[in-house]
C-alpha cells in the first residue's frame, strides 16, 4: 500500500453580481475591458487510516494564506475561448487548485463572464467580475508515513539536544545593556540597565547564566538556531 492512501479536493465557487461602467471618451470608439479579480482560500487537513479504526482519523489542518489575482482582459481577447482560457490558466499557475477542480473554476469563470458580457448594458465599456474561491484538499495517509514522520522528529530533536562545545561557550563575549525594557529571551526577565549579558555569534543576547545553562543541552541559538560548535 502507497503511504498516501488516497487524495480527495473539494471547490466551492461564487461569483458577485457584476459591475458594469460606463467609460466612454467623447469622440471615440472606447475598448471594452474586462477586469476580473479572483481570490482564493485553501485548506489542506491530513487523516490516517489505522488498524484499529474502520474510518480516518483527523490529524491536523492547514489553512494556506489567501491568494488573489487580478486579470485584465480586451473583449476581443476574451471571445477568443482558448486564448482566454489560456491567460486565466497562467495567472493562476500557483494557485492550489489541480486537476478536475482547476478546468472547474476556468469553466466556471468563463460562463460566468460570458454571460455577464451578453447582459452588458449598451454603452457600457467596462465590466468587472468578482470570484471567490475555496478549496479543501484532503490527504489520508497509512500508518507507515505517521511511523516515519515520528522517527524523523525524535532524530531531530536528538541533533537539536547535543551540547555545544565548552571552549566555545567560554569564548563568548560579555555586553554592556544599556537599552531599557529589554529581556532575556530564555527566562524572559528584563535585563536590568546596566548589567553584563552574553552575546552569541549571531547577536543575539541573553543572561549568562541562562545561556550557559542552555549550551549545556543544545549547541542552537534558542532564537534563531544559529549553530554553536559541538564537540568533536
Amino acid at each position: 500500500m502507497e503511504d498516501v492512501h488516497s487524495v480527495s479536493s473539494r471547490i466551492t465557487l461564487e461569483a458577485e453580481t457584476p459591475l458594469t461602467i460606463r467609460e466612454q471618451p467623447p469622440y471615440s470608439h472606447p475598448l471594452f475591458l474586462i477586469d476580473l479579480k479572483l481570490s482564493c482560500n485553501a485548506y489542506f487537513s491530513d487523516w490516517v487510516i489505522t488498524s484499529y479504526s474502520a474510518e480516518p482519523q483527523f490529524l491536523d489542518e492547514v489553512q494556506h494564506p489567501r491568494i488573489e489575482s487580478f486579470i485584465h482582459l480586451s473583449l476581443r481577447q476574451f471571445l477568443w475561448h482558448e486564448r482566454a482560457r489560456e491567460i486565466i490558466d497562467m495567472e493562476l499557475i500557483n494557485w492550489p487548485v489541480w486537476g478536475v477542480e482547476r478546468r472547474e473554476l476556468l469553466d466556471f469563470v468563463l460562463e460566468q463572464t460570458r454571460r455577464a458580457v451578453i447582459s452588458t448594458p449598451p454603452g457600457h465599456n467596462l465590466l468587472h467580475m468578482d470570484f471567490r474561491v475555496s478549496v479543501s484538499h484532503k490527504r489520508i495517509y497509512n500508518e507507515t508515513v505517521i511511523d516515519q514522520i515520528l522517527q524523523q522528529s525524535m532524530e531531530e530533536d536528538t541533533d537539536f539536544m547535543i551540547p555545544a562545545a565548552d571552549s566555545s561557550i567560554a569564548s563568548l563575549e560579555r555586553k554592556k545593556i544599556t537599552e531599557p525594557g529589554t529581556s532575556c529571551s530564555i527566562c524572559m526577565e528584563e535585563f536590568e540597565e546596566g548589567c553584563d549579558g552574553v552575546c552569541m555569534p549571531c547577536s543575539h543576547v541573553f543572561h549568562g547564566d541562562c545561556i550557559n545553562k542552555w549550551l549545556t543541552t543544545s549547541h542552537y541559538c534558542p532564537l534563531c538556531r544559529f549553530e554553536m560548535p559541538v564537540c568533536s
